[in-house]
């Protein structure tokens, strides 16, 4: 429950900075153009009214510094403008926000309870540089970044509860597009993301989502054009329902990885998708597990868990490779039987100890070749 905001000691409008406007409750950011870092005066404001307040962003932002933006409560975010992220990969390398599982990284880290974000605003990663540059650089396994090479996620909701973003355009992120990390009850509606690479070094691991220790998460109504997962549920998601969306390009709607981490517990369980478009992508449904290994410290499989009351209902399919597939040793390429960074020979071995069960899928359509793919132990 959100109470009203009373500051009767302030006078009825006043400037924060010369670049920010406080009316009340309300407080505007107004760009510094010419390229300028926006990113101290947008700080500003969310601190100044992150307490039953509303931010405005309506303009073109430049952004050359982390948003990390918290112990925000009941607070409304106008957003129609527009944040342009610089292409400085020694920066964001050096300074972008860092969460550790895959070594992931963020330019903006929005948390706390009871936030709405709305307006059909923009968010750019500039991604070409990160992309362009990936060809000299390791990415680690199944990770975004290395602790020498960060490609931040766009937005990260983390930490958070009772959050609703509404209306919202992710042009070339570097790597994901979203994160729902340690975050309970969160609901994205109307986002367009959009990917597209400029030359021959291709977009990677622009997923759409990534839901990580999260629970009650909905995604509705959204488009998708990437070049990686639509949505993938990372460890330990929870009551997760996806509906309405359409995917182009992409790798699918993913279940994992899952048992990365040797000693580590993963879990998905209770998850719907339903009505899902896919169109010239590699997979419609997926699941991907990393097997087993003898190395207590594996960051390359090793981990245990499993996977219960999954659905994958209504999908529509046009020129996808594979409908269904399931890696439970998550495969280097669609139909070799190497294991993901990790022999052959080590995989027979050690097999997966994710366990599958109580998993359905239903096709309302679909015009393709391959209707389902095991590579399965």
């Amino acid at each position: 429950m959100c109470a009203a905001n009373v500051v009767s000691f302030l006078p009825l409008a006043y400037a924060l900075s010369p670049d920010v406007k406080v009316s009340g409750d309300m407080c505007t950011v107004i760009p510094l153009g010419c390229g300028k870092d926006d990113g101290p005066n947008i700080l500003a404001a969310f601190q100044w009214c992150r307490t039953q307040g509303k931010i405005v962003l309506d303009g073109e932002y430049t952004i050359g510094s982390v948003l990390v933006t918290t112990e925000l409560k009941c607070v409304h975010v106008e957003f129609t403008g527009s944040f342009n992220f610089v292409p400085n990969t020694s920066y964001w390398t050096e300074n972008s926000y860092y969460m550790g599982y895959q070594n992931a990284s963020t330019f903006w880290f929005l948390s706390g309870d009871h936030i709405h974000l709305f307006g059909g605003g923009t968010l750019n990663g500039n991604g070409q540089v990160w992309w362009d540059a990936l060809a000299n650089n390791s990415i680690g396994v199944a990770g975004v970044s290395s602790t020498t090479f960060a490609r931040p996620v766009l937005l990260t909701v983390g930490n958070a509860s009772n959050v609703l973003i509404d209306g919202l355009r992710q042009v070339n992120s570097p790597s994901w597009n979203n994160l729902i990390y340690q975050s309970i009850n969160v609901t994205y509606t109307n986002i367009n993301i959009s990917v597209t690479s400029n030359n021959s070094n291709p977009a990677k691991n622009t997923d759409g989502w990534d839901i990580f220790r999260s629970s009650r998460i909905n995604i509705k109504d959204c488009v998708v054009n990437n070049t990686d997962d639509c949505v993938s549920f990372k460890p330990n998601t929870t009551y997760v329902n996806v509906t309405n969306l359409w995917c182009g390009s992409s790798h699918g709607i993913s279940i994992g990885s899952l048992g990365q981490y040797a000693g580590v517990t993963d879990i998905v369980e209770d998850v719907r998708i339903n009505n899902i478009t896919m169109v010239k992508g590699q997979n419609g449904a997926r699941i991907k597990t990393f097997g087993g290994s003898a190395d207590q410290n594996s960051t390359a499989g090793g981990g245990s868990g499993y996977v219960l009351n999954v659905t994958f209902q209504n999908f529509h399919l046009t020129d996808i490779d594979h409908p269904i597939l399931v890696d439970q040793y998550f495969l280097c390429t669609w139909h070799c039987l190497q294991c993901y960074s990790t022999s052959t020979d080590i995989c027979a071995k050690h097999p997966s100890q994710v366990k599958l069960s109580n998993i359905h899928c239903t096709f309302a359509s679909s015009t393709c070749p391959d209707p389902v793919t095991l590579h399965a132990t």
